[in-house]
């Protein structure tokens, strides 16, 4: 019996489904295995209060938290409405169990690997090397970080809406029309109320015209391909076809296509320059500096992907040299040329360098955003999927000649054990904020930002001679640290040297003169030495820099209530708990306030 060749495709495409949905399952079985320990994991002191101690997250979602979300977030961080939004919803399903905050993130992270298999797999038909990059971004341990870290909900999640975009991207392709282009709009947008990192993705929408799409070729090729370039086809059954021919788009039309999606981007820039603590001044660190930091980081990435070892939540700046400058970008240069002179033959080669080079750009440091580090985990965790490409398409390219296919998958799987066990000891460092730091301490050199969160912890745990110690270590590495000089003033309040820890928390305004925090600690030392009026009006300070900040409204009730001016004491406790609605603290002394009065009437 003949069996006619619209069977055998037919059976070709249900054995591919069939491996591909094996595929997933263990994709999704191994990122389980290396992550399922961060069900047991802490909260950390580093940013994660900041989304979860926040009055508005705590009230969960409603009209409040919503309107706070989309029309204040932005006053004081960067504009990112969806990562509230999210961090609501968690906390009204899970409160403060840290565990189930943590299980989101993974979830969120296996979905964008999924997405990402099936946006290669459907673009290139090549299943395995396809399988490979996801893998690959599902396992890799600089992935660990924006995963296991809540405060990095908005990575993971943006990195869901960029995959979300590139998928129906990939099916608009196939066959435009306005419904698609509006569905990946909508997810674009989204994404970038997500995270502002979004604004490289229209440009990767052209690199995958190129390649693998296919929409428009260069000339030479054009003419190579008799006009005409041979794509396979994904029908309504899901499975490939026989090979049609389609017609290219001109470069042109393919940048015009994408107008509504720069529109956006250029929307996106302007709030984002605007929102407060976003942009930093670029006094802070010379150009010079930028530029070099900028140029090494290249390099540290890849490195770091090929060999992820001593990996840390913070790796602060350090002086480059001008050779390690110039070698660098001589680097760069040297692996953009071979890139582009073999893209007619490999095109994937440079769509995933200019990928990888692209994505890094908003983060790479041109630019000072938020807190200065020399180079991030996090910010790879999108750019290093050009790498990826790089080395599934290449490496099969590379070695097929020299090894059978047998060998090569071995030799792959080989590799994701490797990484697998790797990413599993790097998600343990994430236990808790002591381990944590310490381990970046172990790895890392003058790690000042570390050493002060470090002295954080052991504040909670009550030892605050071994914070000094830190606090120290952290203001000889950097004298100008205004954050090391609060937390000293602190420490050393508690230890009762309460001059000392006065000339701290001035000499940390001198250096960052509106911080509130820094005036409610020093209303809270005055304070407890009895010292009422200057207490008071430390507290009026902070609350003229932040109106909404509900300890120092608890604070300044507590000390106007023992001052005997109990109306003015209940003011404020009712805006402390209209602020933060589960602060029991300002209730019960809300409640204790008003007996008092009660009972005095």
């Amino acid at each position: 019996m003949k069996i006619s060749e619209q069977g055998l495709n037919y059976f070709k495409g249900k054995s591919n489904l069939n491996i591909g949905f094996m595929t997933c399952l263990l994709l999704i079985a191994a990122t389980l295995i290396v992550y399922w320990n961060v069900q047991s994991h802490e909260f950390v002191t580093y940013d994660d209060p900041i989304f979860i101690d926040n009055p508005y997250v705590q009230q969960g979602i409603n009209i409040n938290s919503l309107s706070w979300g989309i029309y204040s977030s932005g006053e004081k961080r960067v504009w990112i409405p969806m990562t509230w939004f999210s961090h609501m919803l968690d906390y009204q399903l899970f409160g403060r169990n840290p565990g189930l905050h943590h299980l989101i993130n993974l979830f969120i992270h296996i979905a964008s690997a999924m997405l990402l298999f099936s946006i290669f797999n459907r673009a290139t038909g090549e299943l395995l090397k396809s399988a490979f990059v996801a893998a690959l971004f599902a396992l890799h341990p600089l992935s660990v970080e924006p995963v296991a870290w809540i405060a990095a909900r908005k990575d993971v999640l943006s990195s869901l809406f960029w995959m979300l975009t590139l998928f129906f991207y990939i099916i608009y392709s196939e066959r435009p029309n306005l419904k698609k282009y509006l569905l990946m709009l909508f997810f674009f947008i989204l994404g970038l109320l997500t995270k502002p990192n979004l604004i490289i993705l229209p440009f990767v929408f052209l690199l995958f015209d190129f390649w693998p799409l296919k929409r428009f070729v260069f000339p030479e090729t054009i003419i190579e391909l008799k006009d005409e370039v041979f794509k396979l086809k994904w029908n309504r059954k899901n499975r490939y076809n026989s090979k049609t021919v389609r017609k290219q788009e001109s470069i042109l039309f393919l940048v015009l296509e994408k107008i509504p999606f720069f529109i956006l981007i250029f929307v996106m820039v302007i709030v984002t320059i605007q929102s407060k603590g976003t942009v930093v001044s670029i006094k802070v660190l010379s150009t010079y500096l930028r530029i070099a930091n900028s140029l090494t980081s290249y390099l540290k990435y890849i490195i770091k992907t090929v060999y992820p070892d001593n990996l840390a939540i913070l790796y602060p700046y350090t002086a480059v040299s001008f050779w390690a400058t110039i070698g660098s970008g001589i680097v760069l240069l040297i692996i953009t040329f071979l890139s582009l002179r073999i893209y007619s033959k490999r095109p994937y080669v440079i769509v995933g360098w200019l990928w990888f080079i692209g994505t890094l750009v908003p983060v790479i440091g041109l630019i000072p955003v938020g807190i200065q580090v020399a180079i991030a985990d996090r910010y790879s965790y999108i750019p290093n999927i050009g790498l990826f490409i790089m080395i599934a398409w290449g490496g099969s390219d590379l070695f097929k000649k020299l090894l059978s296919k047998k060998v090569l998958t071995v030799f792959a799987l080989l590799i994701l054990i490797i990484l697998m066990t790797t990413t599993w000891f790097q998600v343990q460092h994430w236990k808790n904020s002591f381990s944590l730091y310490q381990h970046a301490l172990n790895v890392t050199e003058n790690n000042y930002i570390c050493h002060n969160n470090i002295g954080i912890t052991f504040v909670e745990k009550g030892a605050m001679k071994e914070a000094v110690k830190h606090y120290s270590e952290a203001l000889k590495i950097n004298p100008d640290y205004a954050e090391a000089y609060t937390n000293m003033g602190f420490a050393l309040g508690k230890l009762g040297h309460n001059s000392e820890a006065f000339s701290h928390y001035q000499k940390a305004l001198k250096i960052k003169s509106q911080g509130a925090h820094v005036y409610f600690d020093m209303g809270n030392l005055l304070s407890a030495q009895g010292k009422k009026s200057e207490a008071i009006e430390y507290f009026r300070i902070a609350l003229r820099i932040n109106p909404e900040y509900a300890e120092a409204h608890n604070n300044i009730g507590i000390v106007l209530f023992s001052d005997g001016k109990i109306t003015e004491s209940i003011k404020h406790l009712k805006q402390a708990i209209k602020f933060k609605p589960d602060y029991t603290v300002a209730r019960n002394n809300l409640n204790r306030v008003i007996k008092f009065n009660a009972g005095n009437k």
